[in-house]
């Protein structure tokens, strides 16, 4: 629901609705310039803090879903000269009358045994994910290639829909040349001041993110791959990036997954891959007014890695176990969770069915039997949810 220019709305449990203000005047940045915040107050003294993102010219818009039934006030923080200094309105939250779980349930959290998930209101929640890296551009909105469905992105929700799937896990690969899309000129990564190209926002991404939303699905975004941090304000660079998606999508079911491969796998610049993603992360935590679960998607080690696992940021361990099935065993999972059983474990991206696998005396290709396998140890083992490798759709 898009409301513009007014100061009162209505909006479904767990459901985003978007109040929009325009600023008095323009700034040099209208991004780094300025900061407009909206502090929501719900019916029980819950208060909600929600960034404003800009969208062109001197419009700003704050993205809120409300968590509990009943009238939430807003007051807007803003600079003076924006206008919207003070600015108070309401949202009326009613009940969802749908039947997805998302929105009976609410957003998902760690359960109350701290080794699964559940929703808000304590319902188990089952991770079972699969792999779309590069969503956001590449998986036609209009076009298939299967003679099943119209649309590659649009047929490949509602088949993970209809298959039972709750989580889609994607990355925004803003490391793979991809960078002007989400900034006017490159932004930093090509030396100009980071300004949110918003044209490919509102023409591509928000299109996707209220799809896989409304279709009842997490998202479990990252931002690109582990070595996007490394060089000359890539940190800030992607803090800058981070910022911006969680005031723009942060009020959608969301988990934050960082980078691909945080720690890399080379001894140069592990460190400073690991400490900057571990930056963005603080960054996503001081501006996530619902607290959406973090993680970070680790590189494919043996023994499975553990560098964030006693950081409170850190929700939970979205492993990767990589893509040889020969190396893949049982132990692996009982003994890292024997070791780490204080929060959830997923297994995060482990083969990739039909693509080959290397093996000590050859290659073969990796099975359906052989993706299940994976899935049956790790759950067995005590795993909170598994992701299916399906890139190559």
């Amino acid at each position: 629901m898009d409301m513009t220019l007014n100061q009162n709305a209505a909006a479904e449990m767990w459901r985003p609705v978007i109040l929009t203000f325009e600023s008095a005047c323009s700034f040099d940045n209208p991004f780094l310039d300025v900061e407009i915040w909206a502090e929501f107050t719900g019916p029980s003294g819950r208060v909600i803090r929600r960034e404003a993102y800009w969208d062109g010219e001197r419009i700003y818009r704050v993205s809120f879903a409300p968590t509990e039934l009943g009238a939430w006030s807003y007051v807007i923080e803003a600079p003076e000269q924006t206008g919207l200094n003070g600015r108070t309105g309401n949202v009326e939250a009613v009940p969802y009358e749908g039947e997805l779980d998302l929105y009976r349930h609410g957003f998902i959290r760690v359960a109350d045994d701290s080794r699964m998930f559940a929703y808000s209101d304590g319902t188990p929640f089952f991770w079972l994910g699969d792999t779309h890296w590069e969503f956001a551009y590449r998986e036609s909105w209009d076009t298939s290639n299967h003679p099943g469905m119209t649309s590659q992105f649009r047929g490949m929700v509602d088949l993970r829909v209809e298959q039972g799937f709750t989580v889609y896990q994607t990355n925004l690969r803003s490391d793979m040349g991809a960078g002007d899309r989400y900034w006017i000129d490159g932004g930093m990564a090509k030396g100009v001041e980071d300004v949110p190209n918003v044209a490919f926002y509102q023409r591509e991404l928000d299109r996707r993110m209220a799809y896989i939303a409304d279709a009842g699905l997490v998202n479990a975004l990252g931002q690109a791959w582990a070595f996007a941090i490394l060089g000359e304000h890539a940190v800030e660079h992607q803090r800058h990036l981070a910022r911006y998606l969680v005031a723009r999508y942060g009020a959608y079911p969301m988990v934050w997954t960082l980078a691909g491969e945080v720690a890399g796998y080379r001894k140069e610049g592990r460190a400073a891959m690991l400490d900057g993603w571990r930056e963005v992360a603080l960054e996503i935590e001081a501006r996530d007014g619902y607290g959406h679960l973090a993680t970070a998607h680790y590189t494919n080690e043996r023994p499975f890695a553990d560098y964030y696992q006693d950081e409170p940021w850190m929700d939970f361990t979205l492993n990767q176990a990589g893509h040889g099935d020969y190396l893949i065993k049982a132990s692996d999972y009982f003994d890292y969770l024997a070791a780490h059983d204080d929060k959830p474990f997923v297994e995060g991206e482990a083969l990739y069915e039909f693509c080959s696998t290397l093996e000590e005396m050859g290659t073969r290709l990796c099975t359906a039997d052989m993706l299940r396998r994976v899935a049956y140890i790790c759950m067995q083992a005590g795993g909170a949810g598994y992701t299916y490798g399906a890139q190559g759709i």
